[in-house]
């Protein structure tokens, strides 16, 4: 008989707790366990309790394992409420430790499949199974996380009438909604008291905005005095704060600040900055046709 450890972790954040009855099936590369009921004296999985070990026993080695199985299915007169694990840990007879990322609600009775989480190319996938569990994730995102545009000349969002449509891994927490309302509804209450709320009086420049700047934290203060630099232009885009569309180029800039003779040493032959800046531009139009063929 071969024994696994099994230690299911739920995430710390609000609602997280299922009482629930939640079942795992382990799946290695010579076989699969029965499907097994992860019960215990203590009741359901609580949010910040840390986690919770079981014992999963097969009749032989699983051999390598490659997804696991997580199913909940409520109990009698009970609802159906929402689970949110962080990981599930399992260490196998030989000893090895299997590390299994969630970080999901679970909010329905269905079977979901999670990989064992060593970073894998898709054609490093050997096993047919997590395969297929690959393939079934990119589907699920591709129809949860759709592309939009709100009007022409705007930068593109999601597709969503609001933030309930949401996946709910990606909607603020409930602390977090009740934060930002509390905000909005002291600024509006600020700017009513200080006369701006029915103003129609135009900015003269800029700085008039700082007269207005309400709630001000050190970060506020942080981004009045540097939102015109590249720096932290670079730092708002990348953190998903797009104040414009960055387009590609197809020329270097004429104040471009790295020169030909800079990179020389690391150019192919008689090639140039431009000239490799002409290649990717070529080759990233090559690959936007093969996608859309």
């Amino acid at each position: 008989m071969a024994k696994y450890k099994v230690t299911v972790h739920t995430h710390n954040i609000a609602t997280a707790t299922t009482l629930n009855n939640v079942f795992i099936k382990l799946i290695g590369e010579k076989g699969e366990s029965k499907r097994t009921w992860l019960t215990s004296l203590n009741g359901g999985f609580y949010q910040g309790t840390g986690s919770r070990e079981f014992d999963v026993v097969c009749p032989f080695s699983l051999s390598k394992l490659v997804l696991i199985e997580l199913d909940k299915q409520p109990l009698p007169l009970f609802p159906q409420d929402a689970w949110f694990p962080s990981k599930v840990v399992v260490t196998t007879p030989e000893g090895d430790t299997c590390q299994f990322p969630i970080y999901r609600w679970i909010m329905d009775t269905e079977v979901h499949l999670f990989r064992e989480g060593t970073a894998k190319r898709l054609c490093d996938e050997t096993n047919h199974l997590a395969r297929y569990s690959r393939e079934l994730e990119m589907k699920t995102r591709t129809e949860q996380y759709c592309w939009d545009t709100y009007k022409e000349g705007f930068p593109g969002s999601m597709k969503a009438n609001n933030p309930l449509d949401l996946p709910s891994e990606i909607q603020f927490s409930f602390t977090k909604a009740t934060q930002f309302l509390f905000t909005a509804t002291t600024g509006i209450t600020e700017l009513k008291l200080m006369g701006y709320s029915d103003s129609k009086k135009s900015w003269k420049n800029i700085d008039e905005i700082s007269n207005v700047y309400l709630n001000r934290t050190v970060i506020s203060d942080y981004t009045q005095k540097h939102w015109k630099e590249d720096e932290f232009f670079g730092y708002q885009y990348l953190n998903g704060c797009n104040p414009m569309l960055i387009r590609r180029c197809t020329d270097l800039p004429a104040n471009f600040p790295v020169t030909g003779d800079m990179v020389k040493p690391s150019l192919r032959g008689s090639s140039s900055l431009l000239k490799e800046l002409q290649v990717l531009y070529s080759m990233s139009k090559w690959d936007s046709l093969l996608k859309v063929a």
